[in-house]
Parts: structure tokens; sequence; C-alpha cells
């Protein structure tokens, strides 16, 4: 949360605040609270990712993302250890998928962009919609691939030194990739790899 390279603790009861307990390499220091009321409508679970980019000082802190009624709502980390002011990224635009909304750097450009799996078709097929992250908004839907499936799970992960986030997708016949910077989907482990765990 502070940008020092340390996962930090961070908890948000019903009382609608946000609290931080800041790693110092062996545990955590004492509760502090980063935001006293947090925007979220839509969904209890919160994001927290850099959509920002670096701040002056160099240092990449996580920026709180809430998923309301009327879009994305991304409070900027501060370097003084709390959240500013919060804003509607998606500017009035609902940004939600039916299969999940995730959270990745699709374009490798360092900023942490939004992404939604929209249901296509019949069956377990998806589109990916990803709104690119400019540091103060998300851009408007941008579809990157469609009719994909997923029979076990749709993860985000960088597979390779582009720094891009790559969609994996687990299949009973595979774990699947595609890679965002070249569009190319394929089988990577051509055959079954899924735990029963």
């Amino acid at each position: 949360m502070d940008g020092d390279g340390r996962a930090d603790a961070i908890v948000i009861n019903n009382d609608r605040q946000v609290y931080v307990k800041k790693s110092n390499g062996v545990g955590f220091g004492s509760t502090v609270v980063w935001l006293t009321n947090i925007p979220n409508d839509r969904e209890s679970k919160n994001y927290f990712y850099d959509v920002t980019g670096p701040d002056a000082d160099g240092k990449r802190r996580a920026d709180l993302i809430a998923v309301n009624n009327n879009g994305l709502v991304v409070c900027k980390a501060t370097q003084s250890d709390g959240f500013a002011a919060c804003t509607n990224w998606t500017a009035n635009n609902l940004f939600t998928g039916a299969r999940g909304t995730y959270f990745a750097d699709y374009n490798g450009d360092g900023r942490v962009d939004a992404i939604k799996i929209e249901t296509t078709g019949t069956g377990p097929r998806f589109d990916v919609i990803v709104g690119y992250s400019t540091g103060s908004s998300f851009l408007s839907d941008n579809r990157q691939a469609s009719n994909f499936q997923s029979d076990r799970g749709i993860y985000f992960a960088k597979l390779d030194a582009t720094n891009r986030d790559y969609l994996v997708t687990v299949m009973e016949n595979g774990v699947w990739i595609l890679n965002s910077n070249t569009g190319n989907y394929y089988n990577a482990t051509n055959g079954p790899f899924y735990g029963l765990r």
C-alpha cells in the first residue's frame, strides 16, 4: 500500500472504513484508517491495484477500486499513507461482466486495466473486453477477444518479458493462453492439467 515492495494487511468492516497495517518485513505495524467511507454500492468486494502508475517519488502504490452501479470508482493511494478523493473512472458506465470483472495490465504499460468477461452465444463461451487505464480514467470498452471457453477457471498472469498480463483459461483438455500482444490462443499444456482441490 505504501510502495515499499512489501504486502500490507488491509481490513474493510461494516463501518465502511478501510484499515491498513503496514508490513515492516517481520510483522505488521499499528492500525491506521486510510479511508473513512468506502464508495461501494454494488459488490462487497473491493480491489487494490496500481491503476494510476508511479507516483511523483517513483513508487508504485495500490489504489482502491470499487465496483458501483454507475461505474468503477477509484480512490488513488497518496504518498502520505491514505487515499485521495474517490472519482468515477468509467463516465457513469456500469463495467461488470456476466462472467466477472478483473484487473490486470493487459497492454503492459505499467497501469492495471479493467477487464470484463461477458457471456456470448450459447454454452460456456465468453468475450474479453478491456477498459485501458490512462492513469486518470478507464477508456471505452475495447473488445479484445471473442468466443473463448473456460471449464475450470479464468486468470490473468505475466508469462514473459513483455510485462503484459495474458488471459489464462483452465479447460478439461489443458491450460489455454491468450497472448494479449499477438492475439494467439493456444493450449500451453497439450493435455489436462488441473487440480481437484
